[in-house]
């Protein structure tokens, strides 16, 4: 790195959760670790592990109305106590104020847009066009600080590139790390045809779609076997409850969070996605890493790495029939399963690998830092 002085240039992360293992952004962190000094900004612990700092964060995920201040000055403070070459944000709040609470003016930032979220899907009620406005026009001034605003998926590059000014845009998408994995889980009846979601148990995650799939599937056959594994969200008690007891009535098995989600992911047959919009799912390329065809809502990210009829299934918003029926197609065609899945495979090896975007990254850290 001559052109860079010989020096390692400094590198913020900030993030809005702590990260698994074999999240992007700790892998990209670790592979160049030697090129940068790469420092995160997370709401857990402290410490210097493998060469990478971290720092407390109070910012997660969520919103609290009153430790929001005081989470909007830790933020503030964060940014301007300490000096870095290049702020990198992700995540809504931290990427619409982050960039804007920069005093320095020499200071780079980047904006990295993983995901709309919950403000752009359901019910257009009043409250969320308003804070619909407030998010664009907190962008539009944001992107304006930022050297450059990453997207990991087309439809919502388009939709936003109108506010955001001309050139800055980059859509970089995501990755996984394709190691090959032959570990099954023996919970898991290998006979059966096994359907899984892993995520966070939310509505807009489209649970409750999920859990109408499973009682359509199971009150009629016996070979087609569901399970559901992730994290309850905060306020979500009812729906926790609710998966309890559809467990309880034979529906599915509800494993909760696991560190251990990828045996059962290479265990199953096709994994079940309804979410209502994402960035870029993680596990919708985990499972194509292990050889699983993907039966999704046809949404934005989704629609980036699922070809439908060929490496999986892209049904439209709501459709819980046609769901149904692509679920009953697979496990009446196995081999044809099988086969979609290795496409799959094979689509994200060329498309989504983690030294793509490795390589994307360090040209956009490099470009920056030589402005």
């Amino acid at each position: 790195m001559n052109e860079l002085n010989n020096s390692k240039k400094k590198i913020a992360i900030f993030v809005n959760k702590k990260l698994p293992g074999n999240d992007f952004r700790l892998k990209i962190a670790s592979e160049l670790k030697d090129t940068y000094d790469f420092n995160f900004f997370w709401p857990s612990m402290n410490g210097n592990i493998d060469g990478i700092k971290y720092y407390y964060l109070r910012m997660g995920e969520g919103f609290s109305l009153w430790s929001e201040w005081v989470n909007l000055l830790d933020l503030f403070l964060k940014v301007n106590t300490k000096h870095f070459d290049i702020y990198h944000f992700y995540s809504t709040k931290l990427y619409i104020l982050g960039p804007l609470f920069i005093l320095s003016g020499n200071k780079k930032s980047i904006i990295t847009i993983s995901g709309l979220g919950r403000l752009f899907v359901g019910q257009d009620k009043w409250i969320k066009k308003i804070m619909r406005k407030i998010f664009l026009r907190l962008l539009k001034l944001s992107s304006r600080r930022a050297a450059c605003v990453l997207f990991q998926n087309r439809i919502d590059e388009k939709e936003l590139k109108m506010y955001i000014p001309k050139g800055k845009n980059i859509l970089v998408g995501s990755a996984v790390s394709m190691k090959p994995f032959n570990d099954y889980h023996k919970d898991v009846d290998r006979s059966k045809f096994n359907v899984i979601f892993v995520g966070r148990l939310h509505p807009s995650k489209g649970i409750y779609d999920y859990l109408e799939v499973c009682k359509k599937i199971k009150n009629k056959r016996v070979d087609i076997v569901f399970w559901l594994a992730g994290d309850i969200s905060r306020n979500c008690k009812s729906l926790h409850q609710k998966i309890i007891n559809e467990e309880k009535n034979g529906y599915l098995n509800y494993l909760g969070f696991r560190y251990d989600i990828i045996k059962y992911l290479n265990s199953c047959n096709a994994l079940l996605f309804l979410s209502q919009r994402e960035g870029m799912p993680r596990v919708v390329l985990e499972a194509g890493t292990c050889g699983l065809p993907v039966i999704s809502y046809d949404i934005p990210g989704c629609s980036d790495v699922i070809i439908h009829e060929k490496t999986g299934f892209l049904e439209p918003l709501g459709d819980i029939d046609a769901v149904v029926r692509d679920i009953e197609y697979l496990a009446d065609n196995r081999d044809e399963a099988k086969k979609m899945g290795i496409e799959l495979k094979k689509y994200i090896e060329e498309n989504y690998s983690m030294s793509i975007l490795i390589e994307k990254i360090r040209d956009i850290y490099n470009n920056i830092l030589m402005k």
